[in-house]
C-alpha cells in the first residue's frame, strides 16, 4: 500500500483573479516544499455570491488555476465569518487531503494582513513579500479595476489566462 506523503506547505486565497503576485508565491512555496506534491493550495471564498470583489466562480477560479499550474492539489473552501470555524474546517482539510498535522505545515502569504490567521494561531508561516521592492506590486483589486477599465492585462496576468479572464469578466457584465 502507498503511503501519502504529508504536504509541507499551504496557501490559501480568493485568486479572483489568479496573477503575478499569486503565482510568485505559490512558485516560492513549490520551492520551500520540494515540489508541487508537497503543498496544498486552497481558493477561497467559495461560497460567496458574485460581487464586484468575487466576481469570478470557484469553477472559474479554479480552471484559471489550473491553466497556470497543472498538477497541483487545489480545493475550494468557504468563508465562515469565524476565524475558529474557518480554521478548524481548514484543518479538517488539510489532515485528510494532506495527510498532515495543519500545525507542522508552513502557510505562505504575499503580505502579513494574509497570515495573520495563521500567526495569530501560532502557526508556521513564510511571507513572500510583495510589497518588498524585488517584484512588482500587485493586487487583485488593481486587476479587478484594470478588467473594469478595459485596460492592458499584460503587467497583471499570465498570458495562459489572460484572455480567459477578460472574456470571463466581459459575458458576466452583459
Amino acid at each position: 500500500m502507498n503511503e501519502i506523503t504529508p504536504i509541507k506547505a499551504v496557501f490559501v486565497g480568493r485568486m479572483c483573479p489568479l496573477h503575478f503576485g499569486h503565482e510568485r508565491i505559490i512558485r516560492k512555496m513549490f520551492e520551500f516544499a520540494g515540489g508541487k506534491g508537497n503543498t496544498l493550495v486552497f481558493i477561497g471564498s467559495v461560497n460567496e455570491p458574485l460581487s464586484s470583489r468575487t466576481c469570478f466562480s470557484y469553477e472559474e477560479r479554479r480552471r484559471f488555476f489550473n491553466a497556470v499550474f497543472s498538477g497541483v492539489r487545489v480545493l475550494g473552501i468557504p468563508d465562515f465569518h469565524n476565524i475558529p470555524r474557518w480554521l478548524a474546517y481548514l484543518d479538517d482539510l488539510i489532515r485528510i487531503v494532506g495527510n498532515a498535522d495543519p500545525r507542522e505545515v508552513t502557510y505562505f502569504g504575499g503580505c502579513p494582513e494574509d497570515v495573520r490567521f495563521f500567526k495569530d494561531d501560532g502557526r508556521k508561516i513564510k511571507i513572500i513579500n510583495r510589497f518588498d521592492g524585488t517584484a512588482f506590486q500587485i493586487s487583485a483589486t488593481e486587476v479587478r479595476a484594470a478588467l473594469a477599465a478595459g485596460a492592458p492585462l499584460e503587467k497583471y496576468l499570465n498570458p495562459l489566462i489572460r484572455e480567459d479572464v477578460q472574456r470571463t469578466f466581459s459575458e458576466r457584465l452583459e
